[in-house]
């Protein structure tokens, strides 16, 4: 049996790619559930600092976000740590849950941002969070989320040795029911386990705000947010990639590290998504070339596939050894996926609907980036309707 020049070159393509991609999810996405396996067996020692902490949460009209999930933040086992909520607007409702709070936790203050302020409500919001802190580790996160655990602080305090500024956690969304819910799961966690994986390999790139903290010296040293003021957002990545080194950034990967926010439909996954690809072009370094080569592997994976499948002369030979590398390929992205969301707490489960979230997600992706072209950019300079900053 001979193949033609036309079949060696698409088999070729086929598992060079395939190799490729092979060599992403083993070397790249399963380093954060190794290291996590590592601290676990105690190879790897897990932080006991304990720092005082200020943890900074900031809500805008939010009154039943913060008499649900504020309590959580409020009880954690941490031995010196204060509470900031800073509103950006002024609510009745809100003031009369944090008043009663009040009265019951000691260690909860409250502040505001001033009306008609015209530059970036989070940033302002944050900015006055940190000069009203007493403690140097900040940690933030926001009104809409809550910690899986009475030791979230802990978790995340822990990783302050004498060399780390910067401690990034992971923050979930819930299992909703759907195609878009299982598939906006799906793609937090794959985005996670790539910004994980760039701050184990010393190529920190980015975090989110729903679970994270730095030192406040930190900020003033690199003097906040002055660098990127006239950007609406970019109050959590941009602060990132600005500021995080090799040697100053840790990860925290364990059930009680994380947070998870309230609710997620296709709205407010897109609105995320948007207000990243705003921010995301004003990243230094070169991060985002590895970032993006495993698109780039993917997409060149399925062309040479769907080519084979099509013009392939001997079609039953070709098709079993391309559909072959498909189903492998599957496997080895569930079984990261799935592993990674047995660690950080995600219910969700990530089957027989893996073909399919694989398939999909370059298509949501499209949309998100057509979806950014067409906005104005007076759409992103003030708080967005879900209340996503």
């Amino acid at each position: 049996m001979f193949f033609s020049a036309l079949e060696i070159v698409l088999l070729s393509g086929s598992g060079l790619f395939f190799l490729l991609q092979v060599l992403y999810f083993c070397c790249y996405l399963w380093k954060p559930v190794r290291y996590s396996c590592r601290l676990r067996k105690g190879i790897i020692p897990e932080g006991t600092a304990t720092p005082s902490v200020s943890v900074i949460v900031c809500e805008q009209n939010e009154s039943e976000n913060l008499a649900r999930f504020l309590p959580a933040i409020l009880e954690q086992d941490y031995p010196q740590y204060e509470v900031i909520v800073v509103s950006m607007g002024s609510s009745e409702k809100s003031e009369e849950v944090l008043g009663a709070m009040k009265d019951k936790y000691r260690h909860l203050y409250h502040t505001y941002v001033p009306e008609g302020a015209r530059l970036s409500k989070k940033k302002l919001a944050i900015a006055i969070g940190i000069k009203a802190a007493k403690y140097d580790v900040l940690l933030f996160t926001e009104a809409s989320c809550r910690p899986l655990s009475h030791h979230w602080i802990r978790s995340m305090a822990g990783n302050f040795d004498g060399h780390t500024d910067i401690v990034t956690g992971y923050g979930a969304l819930p299992k909703t029911k759907g195609f878009i819910g299982k598939s906006s799961v799906f793609d937090n966690l794959i985005s996670a386990l790539r910004a994980f994986s760039l701050t184990l390999m010393k190529k920190p790139y980015t975090a989110r705000g729903t679970n994270l903290a730095y030192r406040k010296d930190l900020f003033l040293k690199g003097k906040g947010f002055q660098q990127y003021l006239y950007l609406q957002d970019g109050a959590d990545d941009l602060f990132v990639n600005s500021e995080a080194t090799p040697s100053n950034m840790r990860i925290a990967i364990s059930p009680e590290s994380v947070t998870m926010m309230d609710a997620c439909n296709f709205d407010i996954w897109e609105d995320i998504k948007i207000r990243q690809l705003a921010t995301r072009r004003f990243y230094k370094g070169g991060q985002q070339m590895l970032w993006n080569a495993e698109s780039a592997t993917r997409f060149g994976f399925w062309i040479f596939a769907v080519t084979s499948f099509v013009v392939a002369e001997q079609w039953i030979v070709i098709s079993a050894v391309v559909a072959g590398l498909i189903v492998i390929r599957w496997c080895l992205l569930g079984l990261v996926v799935n592993k990674a969301a047995r660690i950080l707490q995600q219910d969700e489960k990530f089957y027989w609907s893996i073909p399919l979230l694989d398939i999909a997600r370059p298509f949501f992706y499209l949309y998100f980036h057509i979806s950014h072209f067409f906005k104005k950019k007076s759409d992103y300079t003030h708080i967005s309707k879900h209340g996503r900053y």
